[in-house]
C-alpha cells in the first residue's frame, strides 16, 4: 500500500432547510480509487467544481468520507483520535498564503507548527533553519511576511508545513493568486522538495503547464477520476481533455493541430524556420479559417451596409471563440499584428478568398471613405482580441454578454473616428443573432 490510498471514496455535501432537514444532496466525490506511492509527485487536474479540492481536504482530514475510506500512511482519516497524526504526516498548503501565515516574523511563523506539536526548542530551530533553506527563504527569516511578494509568502507557508516534517505535502491550487514569477518560484521550491527530500507531493491545479512537473496525473470531472497517466499520456488525448473543459498546453496543441493537418513531426523544419515560425503560420491558418467562415455566413445573411457587415463578422467571431476556448487560448497567446495580417491574407479553399481583400472590397462597395483602413482594422482587432482574452477566458471584468453592448458602441466610435464622411456608424442590433446553420 502507498502512503495515500483512497478506497471507493464518496463525499456528499448537504443543503439544509430552516428546520435542519436535508433539502438537497450534492455528490462531490464519486467512487474515487487511487494509490500514491511515497516520493511520487502527483498532479490532480480538473475544471472548477470537479471535486479536486474536496479530494485534497480528505487527505488532510479536513473532511471525512461519506462512504469508503481515505488512508494516509496506514491511518484511516475517519478515526477521530488519530486526526493530528494524519495532519503531521500530510501537510496542507492553501491558495491564499495570508490565510496560513500568522507570525509577525518569517522564522516565527515557520516554527509555529512544530511548537504546537510540542517539539523541543532546539529541534524547532533546527527544523526552521532546514525548512527555510529548502524553500530558499533563509535571507528573509527576519522579515515581516506582510512585506513579502505573493510567491515569497507561499514559500513561507510551504516552509511552515515542512517544519512539521510531513511525509506528504498537499498543495491546493497554491499558485492561483500569484503572478507568473510567483508561480515559478513556488513550483521550483516544491519540485526541489520532491526530488531532494523525497517528500510526496500532491498538487491540485487547473493550470496545464504545472502538470508537466508531475510523475502521474489524475484528471477529475464531476467528482470522478476520468483520466490518469503520465503527463505525456494525458496530454496526448487532446480532444478528450477539451471535452472536460480543460485547456491544452500550447506546445501540445501545436503538435495536435499539425498532426491533424497531416504534417509529420519529422518534416516540420523542412518547411519552417523554427518552432515560432510553425506557431505563427498555424495561428494564421486557424484564424484565416475562422475569418473565412465568418465571411461565408455574412454572404448568406445578405447584409449590405458596411457598418452592419463589420459588426456581424465581429459577433460571429466572438460566438465561435466563446464556443471553442481552446482555439481562443491558442490564438490569444500568440497575438501580433504580423500574425493576424498573415491570417487576413491566408488563402482559403477556393484559392480566391482572403479576408483582407474582402474587407477592402466591402469598403469599396459601401462608397464610404476612411482614413487608413488598415489602421482602423488593426484598432478593431486589438480591441476584439483583448475582449476575447479577458471577458471570454477569464470573465473579467465582466462576462462577454455583459460587455458586448459596450464593445459594439466602442467599435462604432472607432469607425466614426476614422471616417472621412459625415456619417455616424451604427452597430448591428444586439437582438440579431448569428445563425451558424445558415
Amino acid at each position: 500500500m502507498g502512503i495515500i490510498k483512497a478506497l471507493k471514496l464518496m463525499h456528499d455535501y448537504y443543503k439544509y432547510d430552516e428546520n435542519g432537514h436535508v433539502e438537497e444532496t450534492h455528490r462531490a466525490l464519486d467512487d474515487i480509487n487511487l494509490d500514491i506511492e511515497q516520493g511520487q509527485f502527483i498532479a490532480v487536474l480538473g475544471h472548477n467544481g470537479s471535486g479536486k479540492s474536496t479530494l485534497a481536504k480528505h487527505i488532510n482530514a479536513l473532511l471525512y468520507p461519506t462512504e469508503g475510506a481515505m488512508v494516509v500512511d496506514g491511518i484511516n482519516t475517519s478515526t477521530e483520535e488519530e486526526i493530528w497524526k494524519v495532519r503531521q504526516k500530510a501537510g496542507m498548503v492553501f491558495q491564499n498564503p495570508d490565510n496560513q501565515i500568522i507570525g509577525s516574523v518569517v522564522e516565527e511563523d515557520v516554527g509555529f507548527g512544530p511548537e504546537n506539536m510540542g517539539v523541543e526548542t532546539d529541534e524547532i530551530w533546527r527544523r526552521v533553519n532546514k525548512s527555510l533553506e529548502a524553500t530558499g527563504m533563509t535571507a528573509y527569516r527576519s522579515h515581516s511576511p506582510n512585506k513579502l511578494s505573493g510567491g515569497q509568502k507561499q514559500r513561507v507557508a510551504i516552509a511552515g508545513v515542512m517544519a512539521m516534517e510531513p511525509k506528504c505535502i498537499i498543495l491546493d491550487e497554491p499558485t492561483a493568486m500569484l503572478d507568473p514569477n510567483g508561480r515559478k518560484e513556488v513550483l521550483q521550491a516544491v519540485k526541489e522538495l520532491n526530488e531532494k527530500k523525497g517528500i510526496t507531493v500532491v498538487l491540485i491545479t487547473h493550470y496545464m503547464e504545472e502538470v508537466t512537473l508531475a510523475d502521474k496525473v489524475f484528471v477529475m470531472d464531476k467528482g470522478k477520476i476520468v483520466m490518469q497517466g503520465t503527463p505525456r499520456e494525458v496530454f496526448s488525448k487532446v480532444e478528450e481533455l477539451k471535452s472536460y473543459r480543460l485547456d491544452v498546453p500550447q506546445v501540445t496543441l501545436l503538435a495536435h493541430e499539425l498532426k491533424q493537418a497531416g504534417v509529420a513531426k519529422g518534416t516540420f523544419y523542412l518547411y519552417f524556420k523554427d518552432k515560432y515560425d510553425i506557431r505563427n503560420k498555424l495561428v494564421s491558418h486557424k484564424t484565416g479559417e475562422l475569418f473565412f467562415r465568418a465571411h461565408e455566413t455574412l454572404q448568406k445573411a445578405h447584409i449590405t451596409g458596411f457598418n452592419q457587415q463589420v459588426h456581424f463578422i465581429i459577433d460571429y467571431i466572438l460566438t465561435e471563440l466563446d464556443q471553442d476556448r481552446t482555439l481562443l487560448l491558442f490564438i490569444s497567446k500568440n497575438l501580433a499584428w504580423g500574425v493576424f495580417k498573415g491570417a487576413f491574407e491566408e488563402k482559403m479553399p477556393d484559392d480566391e478568398y482572403n479576408f483582407y481583400q474582402s474587407y477592402l472590397d466591402m469598403l469599396a462597395q459601401s462608397g464610404l471613405h476612411y482614413k487608413n483602413p488598415e489602421l482602423m482594422l488593426f484598432t478593431i482587432i486589438e480591441l476584439v482580441g483583448s475582449t476575447c482574452y479577458s471577458c471570454i477566458l477569464h470573465q473579467q471584468p465582466v462576462s462577454l454578454t455583459e460587455y458586448r453592448p459596450y464593445l459594439h458602441k466602442t467599435i462604432s466610435g472607432i469607425m466614426e473616428t476614422f471616417s472621412e464622411d459625415d456619417t455616424v456608424c451604427t452597430a448591428l442590433p444586439l437582438a440579431a443573432s448569428i445563425d451558424h446553420t445558415a
